[in-house]
């Protein structure tokens, strides 16, 4: 009602309105609809959800919209007073209730002023209070009303500090008597009141903030403020929805108090001021108002206008996409306002890490592309190529450098702005970093300090310095030039805190700088970079949004709200330039300095170099000098200076040296100066020499002679000289001369012609004499080569003839001539001609039996030299080149053992191996790194074969098993365990685990592991834990270890044996199987100082070294190996290598350096046996099966057996293949048309099969010796899969046939893969209620000669939206396949037929069609009630009608008789179907026609009465009952339930009658009766005067029917074992109480966790245990309740317990 204006059903949408209450302050109401709470607009019909559905209908609701709370009883379900949270409520989801106050009551108030809630409490007969969230509860009127009467009070309110309370019938009020400090409760007798309410301004009254707006911010520009904050703080007892629609007032000052300006009604949480003045500090404070007061004010934020020149300055920032893998550059301004996109960062998995600029462009570092530049002018970007792993980078905009830190090599470099010209700065990583470049100076963070340096490098100090460990880290820094300090930022677990300190220069220097805390942020991400600005500071917060705040950390603005990467300002004023100076003027880099500025001056002795003074106009300059002096010393000297000279001395006079300069700042170096001058000549010493002979007799004449210093070999000599006799001198005679050379003797030659008046040019040439022709080649030397192709067995044999350098070459060797021939047939000598730089010459294919003979001489330009001595060899005589494979700290390299230079690095690793082997078949190299992972290197590359967990000690490889052996040490354990690792299998096991360390010795102990493969034995040196010796084990094809060495095993096995069990073994073993009848091993026995060889058995023993001085040295070795010539060992002490001749037991040395191990290398030694050893046969064994499913077979293939000529030789393994196809056709030829499966284990399983089908199988056998078997097929076997899951059913249509049915349709699937016979289907359905998801599975019984199926599901709920899915199964029901779904919406439920009018002879109803159209055809039927089963009911008029949605039907039903029940019903038809549905509403539908005058009775008869009379009488009439009588006296009415018997036992309303007169109404409530039952009601009447009573039941008219309710407690649920091994929990069926049940929840009690847990929810009155969802041999109880429309009604008492005997576990 609006202005006495009245609009009829405004909210169309509440269908069952209830209670109702007004929300004042934000226009809407709150209507009780049902079981819900809707909340409706004021100005139009839109209403949702407040609450979620209730137990039962609210009987009160009332909002606090001051506070945030909608408050409402429960009656009848969960008793009490609810609330809910308005703030919670959305138009998506309703928002939740939780209980105040738990207590039978029907009204309560608000009291607004003190926020308290007031209700009644009937037990105590008194009022409560309590808190809004229903704490502090209180009895307000106790001992404080004279006569209290609070009894069943359905409505209160509270005004002025009393109560107005109602029952119904009368209205209650308070009334404070002040002298006896009490309350009379009056009471007023009114017509009926249902509830009532206050009509006051103070009934809806609006607040007063009483807190202060929250986070005022201010974001200055040069003239404008933008002001932010948030609301208030709700108080403590508000809730979300509390009122926040505050008007604001916004006081803006200057620090100086003018300019002041308060601006008010402003709504919203924002305001922009303009027109400030501008580099000003301003202080703002914010209040919250409303119509009836303001709130305090808040805190002031300070902030400060930019100045005009600092207006210009824009944010850079780096913000990801969300939707692609890209990261776009944005320039904006101070505010965070006018945003503009320079370009895209294509970044995928990379991360942009920091920023940087200089004038136009972005210079940004990423984790993947280093370091990238945008140019804002050209809208250009590149990468910068030279630069990686950079993290943090900077520029120096005077230098013009770039500085970074480079993580990965730990070290802080720059360059050019292209990144040309890298140089080093300084040694660290840098989190973050800052330039100042004016005092050319770098600041940078590490996770522990702050430290500056020069930006060069130099005077490196640490600023700030935390402990390790201490849980505080530096995140990261930045430059304050307006106040000269740096200021960084600390992160603690607690705490981010700022500090504060000078820069350096103008004065300030080191001992000088003190460390000052500024502050703490409240919110800053660890790994936020800092910007200093116009004083302010900027950061990010932990959401990654960029914020502006003062130098302190304080009065903080947020400039963007969504996150990003990182950021960066820009202004001039941040890259300033030294006064009076710009970027044109600057010359801060040294020009060069002339070479010819450089002299040298002074005495040779003692003298200045000096040079011309680089020029800058900036900054110190600094002068690097470096001397290379040319005498014999070649010395050199290095210094830094700042002046443009140095003193140097303690050199020859006239030297020549070559002297680099170049001058340098901070900033950077200028060019390099290089320049060849001479120290300063002294005066050529000459030497006047006096010299005269004499005798005995006398002297003879003097002479004197000017001589030099004597020189040396081929030195230039000037010789003056002159003849004389005794009367005088000839002429003098001047001549230069050199000491005698030898052939082509290097020469430098100086020339400078000179006159009497100066000398000409100094000219040098490198000359040498004539050559010679060169002596003969040193120790010539030929081998013969043996490789045997292990496809083809085939040997193939090779001469390799060698030589080394003549002694005197005599000049440059041209060539050598090899002469070759054989059988001493020189007439057909071979002459070929190699180059100078080849040491050796091969002659492939020598043929057998021949002898072969060789010489080679060597050639310069002058001609041949003599030829070597003869050399041969024999054909067969096989005598490989000996080789090393040498294992050192970065490489691994094959070398010659008879040659010094030739050597082949095979690779460098970049993790320095350990321990090598190899495979020299197939050129293959197995190594282990220091950081204990196999690896591999082959034609194909270098690969990772296997990750080691402790040390690796040592490696070897069984060549012909194709098996590497590798030895784990623990060390910490004292324990050793062998690895083996198959190469063609690619797996490893554990072979062998030893209690001590196998080879230790010393700090760095080395040791070893052999292998014979043609014994299948291993054998190793294991340490002795009882003394500092080693013991050798082996271990056999049976895996057990044995001692080699044992004095009563010897004697026992072989009374010959002579190895001794004394010996002292040492660390290291080898394996000798040069010789064809026999392997021995060989090891170093540390007593003696020899090496002894052993049998594989250990028995016969020998030394193999002589015991001369020469073979004792190098012991004990580091490593030790043998080929066919020679034994080597190694002292790495020494760094030698020790060779012994086999043959002459002459011990050589070679210096080889440092070397972790080493190896004889060759084909020859790792020779194959016969082939028959390495060759299957062609598969002939059988393929049995093991087991199958309906998609794979798993097969075993009968194993192999080799030859007994090779028992004790090791077989390389066995590749097993399986050839196989669909069907019973064997394979083609080598396994064509079929697909195949191949595994080292003979054990194969067949996968992605197809369930139900033959297959045909073949075997087949190879290694890697014989690939080709594997295509040599053996006869077929077939093999069929068993039935699988078959194809998804087709559901053809879902078609409702009444509103609780859904007849399906579906096709068998079209492949059954299996009997199709033995198919099941089940229906799977599910819907989604206001309660949950309900679903059931309905079993279907099909016969199999159909191809189409359909089944009828009942019991579903009308008017909703089902998802049907056919299941189709195997006859186990253990596969299955479920159809794709599909939704169909059940009908309608028909609505009610309702009763328009009653008369004697007529009944009109009315019934209305459903509003979804399924109805197609409905017809009226109707029956005298009661009625039986078979009854015939009438049509009305036998036409039906064709109806569609909501049409209405008002019919009148004539000829009926009077004060009669009768029964209606509608037949429908629904669309699309045959079949009729008859609408009775579970008979309802009943009505009765009104009463009327008695009927006419029978004729009447006359009969003879035996007194001699006659009587006539007539059989009683309907009496057509009217119920009018005229009743005096006492009345009292009784009821019983219906129908009775006639001797029924009334049941009484009381015990007290009513006395009772004309006209006088009385309203009886009947309590405590069962739901949805039928209850006939009389009146028991005693008529004045009389004593007799009349028992008035209208013809039982009086039968009524109480409303459904909730379905009863089911009995407790049994638990029976099926026949199927499992067990079912079932229960019988409640009573509904009127209402259908739709589904039961069934709990069981874990009485191991003490918890209730569902475990089923559906329609069916039973549980089937599921495997999995129980505990097997735990103890469980059940219960159960049941559902319907009225909600979920009371469990069950519990089962007896129950222990599950199942076969798996949760």
């Amino acid at each position: 009602m609006v202005d006495n204006s009245v609009t009829d059903n405004i909210y169309p949408s509440v269908s069952h309105p209830g209670a109702i209450t007004v929300d004042w302050l934000h226009n809407y109401t709150y209507i009780v609809d049902g079981l819900m709470i809707k909340r409706c607009d004021l100005d139009r019909p839109s209403c949702i959800m407040a609450t979620e559905m209730l137990p039962s209908q609210p009987d009160v609701i009332k909002v606090d919209p001051i506070n945030g709370f909608l408050f409402f009883t429960q009656g009848s379900i969960n008793m009490g007073l609810y609330a809910v949270d308005i703030g919670e409520i959305t138009p998506s989801k309703p928002a939740r209730h939780f209980m105040l106050v738990s207590s039978k009551l029907n009204s309560f108030s608000i009291d607004f002023n003190n926020m308290q809630l007031y209700f009644p409490n009937e037990i105590a007969n008194t009022l409560m209070s309590a808190f809004l969230d229903g704490t502090g509860l209180l009895d307000v009127r106790k001992d404080k009303v004279v006569q209290p009467n609070y009894y069943s009070i359905r409505s209160m309110v509270f005004y002025g500090g009393v109560f107005f309370l109602t029952n119904g019938t009368k209205l209650l009020i308070e009334e404070y008597n002040e002298k006896i400090g009490k309350f009379y409760v009056n009471e007023m007798y009114v017509t009926k009141y249902s509830s009532f309410n206050i009509y006051h301004p103070t009934a809806q009254p609006h607040p007063v903030p009483h807190s202060s707006p929250q986070d005022v911010r201010g974001l200055f520009t040069d003239k404008r403020v933008i002001i932010q904050w948030n609301r208030p703080k709700p108080l403590s007892y508000q809730g979300k929805g509390a009122y926040k629609n505050w008007y604001y007032e916004v006081s803006l000052y200057a620090d100086d108090g003018t300019d002041n300006e308060i601006v008010e009604k402003v709504t919203g949480s924002f305001l922009e001021i303009v027109d400030l003045v501008p580099d000003t500090a301003y202080q703002v404070k914010v209040r919250a108002w409303s119509q009836t007061g303001s709130g305090p004010w808040s805190e002031v934020f300070v902030g400060r206008t930019l100045s005009l020149e600092a207006s210009t300055a824009k944010v850079i920032v780096a913000a990801a996409s969300q939707s692609d893998f890209t990261t776009g550059l944005y320039e904006m301004d101070m505010e965070g306002q006018q945003r503009t996109q320079l370009t895209t960062v294509h970044l995928f998995y990379e991360e942009l890490l920091d920023l940087t600029w200089v004038d136009d462009k972005i210079l940004w570092a990423s984790n993947g592309n280093g370091v990238q530049i945008f140019d804002r002018t050209t809208a250009e970007s590149k990468i910068v190529y030279h630069i990686r792993y950079a993290t943090s980078v900077s520029y120096d905009w005077l230098g013009q450098k770039l500085y970074w830190s480079n993580p990965k090599h730990n070290v802080i470099r720059r360059s050019d702005i292209d990144g040309e010209n890298i140089e080093f700065v300084i040694q660290g990583t840098a989190r973050h970093m800052a330039i100042d470049a004016l005092q050319g100076r770098i600041y940078w963070v590490t996770m522990n300090t702050l430290e500056a340096a020069y930006l060069n490098g130099e005077d490196h100090i640490v600023y700030f310095n935390l402990p390790y460990f201490c849980g505080k880290h530096v995140i990261s820094l930045t430059l304050n030039f307006d106040l000269r300090k740096v200021l960084w930022y600390v992160k603690s677990f607690e705490r981010q805190e700022l500090f504060m300190s000078d820069l350096l220069g103008n004065g300030v220097t080191q001992d000088q700088l003190s460390v000052q805390p500024l502050g703490s942020f409240t919110s800053i991400s660890p790994f936020s970079v800092m910007q200093y600005f116009s004083h302010r500071l900027f950061w990010q917060n932990e959401k990654g949004s960029i914020i502006v705040g003062d130098l302190e950390c304080n009065y903080t603005s947020e400039i963007t709200v969504e996150p990003v990467s990182v950021f960066t300002v820009t202004h001039p004023s941040l890259h300033p330039y030294p006064e009076g100076l710009d970027k044109k003027s600057l010359k801060i880099i040294p020009t060069e300095i002339p070479e010819q500025t450089i002299k040298c001056e002074g005495h040779w002795s003692a003298f200045n170099l000096t040079w011309q003074k680089a020029i800058v106009n900036h900054g110190d300059i600094f002068y690097e000098v470096s001397i290379q002096i040319h005498d014999d010393a070649g010395r050199s000297v290095a210094m830094q200076t700042t002046k443009n000279f140095m003193e140097l001395s303690n050199i020859s006079a006239y030297t020549e040296m070559t002297v680099t300069l170049r001058a340098y700042t901070h900033w950077g170096y200028g060019p390099v100066t290089v320049a060849d001058i001479n120290t300063p000549m002294s005066a050529y010493t000459e030497m006047t020499v006096t010299l005269r002979a004499y005798t005995h007799w006398g002297y003879g004449p003097v002479t004197v002679v000017d001589i030099n210093t004597p020189m040396s070999a081929y030195t230039e000599m000037t010789v003056t000289l002159r003849a004389y006799t005794h009367w005088g001198y000839g002429p003098v005679t001047v001549a230069d001369i050199n000491t005698p050379m030898s052939a082509y003797t290097e020469m430098t030659v100086t020339l400078r012609a000179y006159t009497h008046w100066g000398y000409g040019p100094v000219t040098v040439a490198d000359i040498n004499t004539p050559m010679s022709v060169p002596s003969k080649p040193l120790t010539p030397r030929v081998y013969v080569t043996q490789h045997k192709e292990s496809v083809t067995s085939e040997n193939s044999l090779a001469a390799d003839f060698r030589w080394t350098l003549p002694k005197l070459l005599n000049g440059i060797i041209t060539d050598f001539k090899i002469y070759s021939w054989k059988n001493g047939d020189e007439n057909n000598k071979n002459t070929t001609s190699v180059q100078s730089t080849v040491r050796h010459f091969n002659l492939p294919c020598l043929q057998p039996g021949m002898t072969y003979f060789f010489q080679v001489a060597a050639c310069t330009q002058k001609g041949c030299g003599p030829k070597t001595d003869l050399v041969s060899a024999e054909a067969d005589a096989v005598n490989p080149v000996p080789k090393l494979l040498v294992i050192s700290a970065n490489q691994i390299s094959i070398e010659e053992v008879d040659s010094v230079g030739n050597k082949t690095v095979v690779l460098e690793p970049i993790v320095s191996p350990m321990v090598a082997t190899y495979l020299a078949q197939e050129n293959r190299m197995f190594w282990v790194d220091k950081n204990n992972v196999l690896m591999e290197h082959s034609k194909q590359g270098q690969k990772k074969l296997l990750e080691l967990n402790g040390k690796v000690t040592d490696l070897a490889v069984d060549w012909i098993g194709r098996t590497l052996f590798i030895v784990e040490v623990n060390s910490s354990q004292s324990t050793s365990t062998i690895i083996t690792y198959l190469l063609d299998q690619r797996i490893s096991y554990k072979l062998q685990t030893r209690d001590g360390i196998i080879n230790s010795i010393v700090a760095d102990p080395h040791t070893s592991i052999v292998t014979d493969p043609h014994t299948s034995t291993i054998a190793w040196m294991e340490s002795d834990t009882s003394d500092n010796h080693s013991k050798l084990y082996k271990m056999g094809p049976d895996h057990k270890v044995k001692p080699l060495f044992s004095n009563a095993r010897n004697k026992r096995e072989a009374p010959s044996c002579n190895c001794s069990a004394s010996f002292q073994p040492g660390s290291r073993i080898a394996l000798d199987n040069t010789e064809d009848i026999k392997t021995e091993i060989l090891f170093n026995d540390d007593k003696t100082k020899s090496i002894i060889a052993t049998d594989i058995n250990g028995c016969y023993c020998k030394s193999v070294t002589s015991q001369t001085p020469a073979s004792k040295k190098g012991f004990p070795p580091d490593s030790l190996t043998v080929d066919h010539s020679n034994i080597y060992w190694y002292n790495k002490t020494e760094k030698l290598l020790y060779i012994m001749d086999k043959q002459t037991s002459i011990v050589t040395t070679k210096r080889i350096g440092e070397v972790h191990d080493m190896i004889g290398y060759g084909t020859h030694l790792q020779p194959l046996p016969s082939t028959e050893c390495l060759y299957p046969q062609p598969y002939k064994g059988s393929v049995t099966l093991i087991q199958k499913t309906n998609m794979t077979i798993e097969l075993e293939l009968e194993p192999i057996t080799w030859p007994l000529s090779c028992t004790g030789i090791s077989v390389p393994d066995t590749k097993y293949s399986v050839y196989y196809k669909a069907g019973t056709q064997p394979c083609g030829s080598a396994g064509s048309g079929c697909m195949s499966e191949a595994s080292y284990n003979n054990t194969i399983t067949l996968t992605k099969l197809q369930p139900f089908t033959m297959y045909i199988v073949h075997g087949a056998v190879s290694n890697y010796y014989t690939e080709y078997l594997s295509e040599v097929l053996s006869s077929p076997t077939v093999f069929q899969t068993r039935a699988g899951v078959p194809n998804k059913a087709t559901i053809e249509s879902l078609i409702g046939t009444s509103p609780e049915q859904i007849n399906v349709k579906w096709s068998r699937p079209t492949v059954s893969n299996g009997p199709p016979e033995d198919l099941v289907y089940a229906i799977h359905w599910s819907t989604q209620t206001g309660k949950g998801l309900l679903r059931a599975e309905v079993e279907v019984n099909v016969s199999h000669d159909q191809n189409v199926y359909e089944q009828i599901i009942s019991n579903l709920l009308p008017n909703q939206n089902y998802t049907i899915e056919v299941k189709t199964a195997n006859s186990e029901m253990k596969i299955f396949n479920t159809s794709d779904p599909k939704t169909i919406r059940t009908f309608e439920l028909p609505r009610d037929i309702i009763l328009l009018s009653s008369a004697r002879h007529n009944l009109t109803i009315s019934w209305t069609s459903p509003s979804d159209g399924s109805v197609e055809i409905a017809k009226f039927q109707y029956i005298k009630c009661p009625y039986a089963n078979k009854a015939n009911w009438n049509n009305m008029d036998d036409i039906p009608y064709y109806t569609s949605s909501n049409q209405t039907y008002n019919i009148t039903f004539t000829d009926l008789e009077p004060f009669t029940d009768y029964c209606f019903r509608m037949v429908l038809l629904y669309k699309g179907t045959f079949t009729k549905m008859y609408w009775t509403g579970k008979d309802r539908f009943m009505f009765r026609t009104q009463s009327s005058i008695p009927s006419a009775p029978d004729p009447p008869i006359t009969e003879s009465l035996s007194s001699q009379g006659y009587e006539v009488k007539w059989s009683e009439p309907n009496d057509n009952v009217t119920g009018e009588y005229t009743p005096y006296g006492v009345l009292f009415s009784v009821g019983f339930k219906c129908p009775y018997a006639d001797e029924a036992n009334w049941n009484n309303m009381g015990d007290l009658p009513y006395y009772t007169s004309s006209n006088q109404t009385y309203n009886i409530t009947f309590t405590d009766l069962e739901p949805f039952t039928d209850y006939c009601f009389r009146m028991v009447l005693l008529y004045k005067g009389t004593y007799t009573k009349m028992y008035w039941t209208g013809g039982d008219r009086f039968m009524f029917r109480t409303q459904s309710s909730i379905p009863s407690a089911p009995d407790p649920p049994i638990t029976e074992s099926l026949s199927s091994q499992g067990y079912e929990v079932k229960w019988s069926e409640p009573n509904d109480n009127g209402a259908t049940i739709l589904h039961y929840i069934l709990q069981y009690w874990n009485t191991h966790f003490q918890i209730w847990t569902e475990v089923y929810n559906g329609t069916e009155a039973r549980w089937v245990i599921d495997d999995g969802v129980l505990t097997n041999g735990k103890e469980y109880f059940f219960r159960v309740a049941a559902e319907n429309a009225n909600g979920l009604g009371p469990f069950s008492n519990n089962s007896t317990a129950f222990t599950y005997r199942g076969n798996t576990t949760m």
